[in-house]
């Protein structure tokens, strides 16, 4: 089913529906990405992983609860946001 844009903008359950299956594909698509990236760490309910074959700057991703970041390896360039604590925990 098509809806257009003017169709959904009138309805909010409709809108709500729809914004409700664009978050269930992104999670499915990010339980695919992390399926298939080594774990490196864990601890206190922090998740370090890494792709072997990713994209230049070489980084490290860290979950944590619903964060999500990157944090490049050279200058700790930080993309994302993780509570200060945690964060420094993982610098």
């Amino acid at each position: 089913m098509v809806l257009s844009s003017k169709k959904v903008d009138e309805n909010p359950q409709i809108e709500k529906k729809v914004v409700s299956l664009h978050r269930e594909k992104i999670k499915e698509l990010f339980e695919e990405i992390t399926a298939e990236m080594p774990e490196i760490s864990r601890f206190y309910g922090v998740i370090i992983l890494m792709f072997i074959d990713d994209h230049n700057p070489p980084h490290i991703h860290v979950r944590y609860g619903g964060s999500r970041v990157s944090i490049t390896i050279e200058n700790h360039k930080v993309k994302g946001q993780l509570p200060p604590r945690l964060l420094n925990m993982v610098l």
